[in-house]
């Protein structure tokens, strides 16, 4: 029942906040709804079968005549088991190496707050799969290990994703956003792929990728690449699910990628800063008008300690640091010296203000919202 609340949970959130609104300082109005018809999927080689699932991303596809709301989410990259730490790395278990990560459609009823599922929607060509890219090495651009849930070593997928975010461009193409190197991808409004982008100076991964990301990204956490994204006035924003890591204690600072899908590149890049060091976790992101959001902080616990909360920032009153020309911005420097470092450099991270407290407003009993 878990697995399906979070659904749900995500699915409203997204919803609300992607059509612009978001509820006022203090004021959070919940509720819980169980998606219907969700179908199961086979794992371990037939041996079990689980609901649907690791679903993070929302968009608005369409509305009906009726005024039901067709939704799309992208699925991760399948299910898995605990990572561990071994003598190669940190091995990931994967209870279906076969899975290909797909495009959840439902309708959405806002007058009844119910759901269902409607189809899946498939992802070409079909070596894209759910697979780590990159085996370990020097560096910090690798991934984990990917093997069978009996331990068995599973060789690595050049057009391998986890996805996290998804957007609707102008043009009817689809977007998403991923974690493992991390990359945006463009799909065809027929969902196939257009092209992968990458962070500059990264290995090739198949004809499509393209090398336009800052570089520093590659540098994330294992499998905390890049998680929430939107679309809004033309442009992709996209945000990284933590800090990048640093050598000594955790960073608070986040980075806001903007993205120009016409001109293909970057052409805005900020900083966000937690509240918290131990909620290091961003869950989703939506436009509420001009250059102002809504973002999702969270920790990975459950119960009346958790945090997760919702707050509203502006990237009109951020600097950008693409214009600043400056060397350290292509390093994790920022990320070591924190905030008091940045503002000795006038570079303001993008201010936000409260918008509500989830746990408090009833979603205290899952991990990831």
């Amino acid at each position: 029942m878990n697995k399906k609340i979070y659904l749900i949970v995500a699915l409203l959130l997204s919803f609300n906040f992607s059509i612009g609104r978001a509820a006022p300082a203090k004021v959070l109005e919940s509720a819980v709804v169980e998606i219907q018809d969700l179908p199961e999927m086979e794992i371990a080689n037939g041996e079990f079968s689980i609901p649907i699932g690791g679903l993070s991303g929302l968009a608005v596809r369409r509305t009906k005549r009726n005024g039901k709301v067709v939704l799309w989410s992208p699925t991760d990259r399948g299910p898995n088991l605990k990572s561990a730490k071994t003598n190669d790395g940190v091995a990931r278990p994967f209870l279906n190496d076969l899975y290909r990560p797909r495009i959840i459609e439902f309708e959405f009823d806002v007058q009844k707050k119910s759901a269902r599922f409607r189809k899946y929607r498939s992802l070409k060509p079909n070596t894209i799969t759910g697979i780590p890219n990159i085996a370990p090495g020097r560096g910090e651009e690798f991934d984990e290990i990917p093997t069978t849930w009996q331990g068995e070593r599973i060789a690595n997928a050049p057009l391998g994703i986890d996805p996290e975010g998804i957007a609707i461009g102008e043009n009817g193409h689809i977007w998403l956003s991923e974690e493992y190197r991390p990359s945006f991808l463009e799909f065809s409004r027929s969902r196939k792929l257009l092209a992968r982008y990458v962070p500059e100076t990264h290995r090739v991964l198949g004809p499509k990728t393209k090398a336009v990301l800052p570089a520093v990204l590659a540098r994330r956490k294992l499998n905390r690449g890049l998680e929430a994204l939107c679309a809004a006035n033309g442009l992709l924003y996209s945000v990284m699910q933590s800090p990048l890591p640093i050598v000594k204690g955790k960073s608070r600072l986040v980075r806001i990628i903007e993205f120009d899908p016409k001109q293909q590149r970057v052409i805005g890049q900020y900083f966000y800063v937690l509240e918290r060091e131990d909620a290091d976790k961003i869950g989703g992101i939506a436009h509420i008008g001009e250059k102002q959001f809504v973002i999702v902080e969270r920790d990975g616990r459950v119960g009346e300690n958790a945090f997760k909360r919702v707050y509203r920032f502006d990237l009109a009153q951020a600097t950008n640091l693409e214009q600043l020309q400056k060397e350290w911005v292509g390093t994790k420097k920022a990320e070591r010296l924190g905030v008091k470092f940045l503002l000795e450099q006038g570079v303001q991270p993008a201010p936000k203000s409260l918008v509500g407290e989830l746990a408090a407003a009833g979603f205290d009993s899952v991990e990831k919202i």
